[in-house]
């Protein structure tokens, strides 16, 4: 985390946006030799690090997204460890702004795909199931603040297929709705 930072910090940065997470290689039963699975709930050096830094440096803002792991999370890997306190390092640091992605409202038409069940889509004022959340080892409540990650309309990469996310922006075929936090 103190590679990450302290760069920007010397650049000038004193807001500091970082949108992943931690992983560890397992070797799940039914799983390829080795996978990255994201790891909720557990304060790692990276927190350390994150909050030893921004006590240090108390000028700068650090935002970190919760993840993605929450109980109705897109990846497989999540659900074996998808629980009500899902959040991942360095999110659970105290000094860090921890966002989760609520749910957008979005016109008609939006494709019936994606990680959201129908009847939870379009309500701003629902967390999306998928995000991360809960409480921190140490009993702090994280995240800290919502911002909208569900069904967002976003630019579709010339890298990325069509389908990538979640399905074609009925506006505009450049644009595809994608879901997460990270």
């Amino acid at each position: 985390m103190l590679a990450i930072l302290q760069p920007a910090y010397n650049a000038g940065a004193r807001i500091h946006s970082n949108s992943w997470g931690v992983s560890i290689n397992v070797a799940p039963a039914a799983a390829p030799p080795m996978i990255r699975v994201p790891v909720p709930h557990a304060y790692r050096q990276t927190d350390v690090d994150a909050d030893r830094f921004t006590r240090q440096n108390p000028e700068i803002v650090v935002i970190k997204s919760a993840g993605n792991c929450g109980p109705g999370g897109s990846l497989a890997l999540c659900q074996a460890v998808a629980a009500a306190n899902s959040l991942s390092s360095p999110g659970l640091a105290k000094n860090l702004i921890t966002v989760a992605a609520s749910e957008n409202v979005n016109p008609p038409g939006y494709p019936p795909g994606g990680p959201t069940p129908v009847a939870q889509r379009n309500n701003r004022d629902d967390i999306s199931t998928f995000s991360s959340g809960g409480l921190t080892p140490d009993g702090r409540i994280k995240p800290d603040v919502t911002a909208p990650g569900g069904t967002i309309s976003s630019l579709l990469s010339t890298q990325a297929a069509a389908g990538w996310c979640e399905g074609a922006d009925i506006r505009n075929a450049q644009y595809e709705y994608c879901s997460g936090t990270r």
